[in-house]
Parts: C-alpha cells; sequence; structure tokens
C-alpha cells in the first residue's frame, strides 16, 4: 500500500510540474501582448521584459529565481536589461543634472587652472617696482622661462599617469596642490625660492588638461562629445580673463604677495568643491556607460592571439607610455603640428 501511494504522489507532482510549465509560456505570451508601447524610460526593453517575465511566473503561481545583485547601486539599478545610456529613449532627468553638475566642474576647474598660471604675468610688473625684491626684466624672463620647460614635461607624463589614476581626485588635487605653490610663492624673498615654487607649479599645471579630457568621454557619447568639448574650451578665456582682473588687482591693491594669494586661495575653495560635484564616470555613481566601448582593432585581437596572453590586468605606465605614445606616429605628428601652433 505504502508503495502504491508513493507512486500516485510522484504522477500528482509530474501533472502539477507539466501543468505550470505550460501555463508560464501563455501567460509570458499574454504580458508581452498587452505591454503599452515604448514611450518612456520604464518601457525601455530591458525594463519591458523584466515585467512580462514577473507578470507570466506570477500567473503561473511561481516566484522568480534569485539573481545576483547588480553591479549599479544607483538610480537605474533597477533597469537590468539597460546596457548603455543609449537603450534608453531620453536621459533621465538625475542623469542630466549630475552630468550638468560635473561638466560646470570641468569648466570652473580648469579656468581655476589658468587663474593660478597666470598670476605671475600680472603679478611681476609690482614686483619690479619692489626695491626690497631687487627684481628686474631679466629675472622676470628667466622665471616665465622655468614655467614651460616645466609644464612640457608635465603634460608628457601626467597623460599616462591619468589613465591609472582617478580624474577627480587628480583634477582637484593638481588644483589645490598649484593654488598651495601660488600661497607659497608669495612668503618668498630669495630667486631661488621664486624660481623652485614657479617650476613646481609648471609641473602641477599639467595635471589639468588629461584629467577634464577623460571625464568628457566617460560622461559624453560621440555624437554629442564635440559640441561639449567646444564649449569647455571657454574654460581657457574664462581663467585668461580672471586672472588680471584678480591677481593684477589685489596686488596692485594690497602688495605683491596679494597678487599670488588670491589666486591660491580661489584655487583651494574650489579645488574643494570639484571633489564634492565632480564624479569620474557614470558607472561610478550608478548609472550605465553612456555608450559601449569600441571593440578593439583586428591587428590588436591578432597580436594578442599571437602572443598568447590572456590576462585582464590593465598594462603597466611604461608600456602605456612605449605602446601607445613613443611607437604612435600619429602622435608625434600631431605633436609636430601643434610646435607650429
Amino acid at each position: 500500500r505504502h508503495d502504491v501511494a508513493a507512486a500516485v504522489a510522484l504522477s500528482t507532482a509530474a501533472a502539477a510540474a507539466a501543468a505550470v510549465a505550460a501555463a508560464a509560456p501563455s501567460a509570458a505570451t499574454t504580458a508581452v501582448r498587452s505591454a503599452k508601447p515604448i514611450t518612456s524610460r520604464d518601457d525601455a526593453p530591458g525594463a519591458l521584459a523584466a515585467r512580462a517575465t514577473e507578470a507570466a511566473l506570477a500567473k503561473a503561481g511561481t516566484k522568480p529565481a534569485p539573481t545576483p545583485s547588480s553591479k549599479l547601486a544607483g538610480p537605474l539599478a533597477r533597469y537590468p536589461g539597460v546596457a548603455t545610456m543609449q537603450d534608453l529613449p531620453s536621459y533621465p532627468r538625475d542623469f542630466t543634472t549630475r552630468r550638468f553638475l560635473t561638466f560646470a566642474g570641468l569648466v570652473l576647474g580648469y579656468a581655476c587652472y589658468y587663474l593660478t598660471r597666470n598670476s605671475l604675468t600680472y603679478t611681476a610688473p609690482v614686483m619690479v617696482a619692489d626695491p626690497a625684491l631687487g627684481m628686474d626684466i631679466t629675472r622676470v624672463g628667466a622665471l616665465t622661462s622655468l614655467f614651460p620647460i616645466a609644464y612640457g614635461f608635465s603634460k608628457f607624463v601626467s597623460g599616462v599617469l591619468g589613465a591609472r589614476t582617478s580624474p577627480t581626485i587628480m583634477l582637484a588635487g593638481g588644483l589645490m596642490a598649484t593654488a598651495a605653490v601660488n600661497i607659497a610663492f608669495g612668503f618668498g624673498t630669495s630667486m631661488t625660492w621664486f624660481c623652485c615654487f614657479w617650476a613646481l607649479n609648471g609641473i602641477l599645471q599639467g595635471f589639468g588638461g588629461p584629467c577634464c579630457a577623460r571625464m568628457l568621454t566617460s560622461w559624453f557619447a560621440t555624437k554629442e562629445r564635440g559640441t561639449y568639448w567646444g564649449m569647455w574650451n571657454i574654460a581657457h578665456n574664462l581663467g585668461g580673463f580672471a586672472a588680471p582682473v584678480l591677481a593684477g588687482s589685489a596686488a596692485r591693491a594690497f602688495g605683491w604677495q596679494w597678487g599670488m594669494w588670491a589666486p591660491g586661495a580661489v584655487g583651494l575653495v574650489v579645488g574643494a568643491l570639484l571633489l564634492l560635484a565632480v564624479r569620474d564616470s557614470p558607472e561610478s555613481v550608478g548609472f550605465p556607460p553612456v555608450e559601449a566601448p569600441p571593440p578593439p582593432s583586428a591587428e590588436a585581437a591578432a597580436k594578442k592571439a599571437a602572443s598568447g596572453d590572456a590576462s585582464t590586468e590593465p598594462p603597466s605606465l611604461l608600456s602605456l607610455l612605449l605602446n601607445n605614445v613613443l611607437r604612435n606616429p600619429y602622435i608625434w605628428g600631431m605633436a609636430l603640428t601643434y610646435f607650429f601652433v
């Protein structure tokens, strides 16, 4: 009797499982057919498929299998089917707000780099007029000649370094460091002091550009990148306009030291604001990437396959410098062209 009862129970369970399996596809088909047209980001393909699946499983009397937690912890974590922001009919409001804050921070931050870069230009006349410093036009020329040498060396290295560090930290940290150098410059009285700190300022100035370029690429898709890149370039003009107004006026009114201290103080405040407002990329605040990364070229894939290198570790700084810069003829061509500009 026990064997007969067990056989009946097994056959009943099998019949119930077959009924559930037959009902689920039918319910899923009904849910998909009754779905409304895609008119908003809530009706994105991923969200629609997820709702249809949930409705089918609910009608069938089963619970969905647990899924691993998404890597996205922000506002769009509820859209598991959204691979990039381009999959949505329009950008969500919280995304555009966050992107605007980042873009405004890039413009303001890089304008302040120009403010701390040009401070000496409008402070030097007041320094020459101060007999206690013993400055003349020759010494000012020596100072201004040190800066482009240090700046050029910095840009050569900072681009490679920026590929391996947080662009927000590098942008804000570089600005606060160059601001601190401007303030320290104002406490000096000797030519050696001035030369050391102005050369250091040139090195730190190279940190700004690569960070902005990297974040503009992360936050803006290819089709809109040119527009925002062009608008970002007004930072050069803003900084160039503010330098004579702030540094020149402060030096004339309060002494040459304030021609360096005033831009330095502004740079410290703006650098702190950048740490609060700017983020590296959409993924760092829970959004999907703006667009999918381009696939590797056939030549790169062939080289990797030929070498048998299957590692996913990022290349070293030396490898980036040699392979992506020094051995790239296009980089040398652009550098030669820009030299004559």
